[in-house]
């Protein structure tokens, strides 16, 4: 009878397998990502680590996993490992701005300010409304003027 139906639709049993395979993984990489927000809000950042990379694992173009791990990276100062995770999910949807935002995030910490500079742009360009892109863009801005004018104090 699955045989039957399946000539309908013009595929195997082996192809179903292979769909009814990824689905499932789509479901655990979903499942695991929102578990690691979670532990994420909690502040617990190396077990959201450890769960953003089975999401990972799981659908290695889920762009969101990869920003998020990214984002704890930061939070565990694994600065040049942020930088890995944020480039991914850059290359995944290089037109997310929050991913743009996070980018910048990174590039601000590794004193790159021209850099991050150009990242936060493009992502308030994609995104005007995006609060944490304009805080980012005062936190490059504050950052190169201490640089500047160390004697200065804000």
């Amino acid at each position: 009878m699955l045989n039957e139906k399946l000539k309908i639709f013009g595929i195997t049993e082996f192809a179903l397998l292979m769909l009814v395979d990824i689905v499932a993984a789509f479901k655990k990489s979903q499942i695991t990502a929102t578990k690691g927000i979670k532990l994420n809000q909690a502040e617990q950042y190396t077990d959201g680590i450890i769960d953003f990379d089975d999401a990972i694992e799981c659908d290695p173009q889920d762009a969101d996993a990869w920003y998020y791990k990214g984002l704890d990276l930061i939070q565990e100062f694994k600065i040049t490992e942020a930088d890995a995770a944020m480039d991914n999910a850059l290359l995944l949807n290089p037109n997310y701005s929050i991913y743009n935002v996070g980018k910048s995030l990174v590039l601000l910490l590794q004193g790159k300010y021209e850099a991050a500079q150009n990242y936060v742009d493009k992502g308030l360009m994609l995104n005007p409304k995006n609060a944490i892109g304009w805080g980012t863009k005062g936190a490059i801005a504050e950052t190169k003027a201490i640089k500047q004018h160390p004697s200065v104090i804000i």
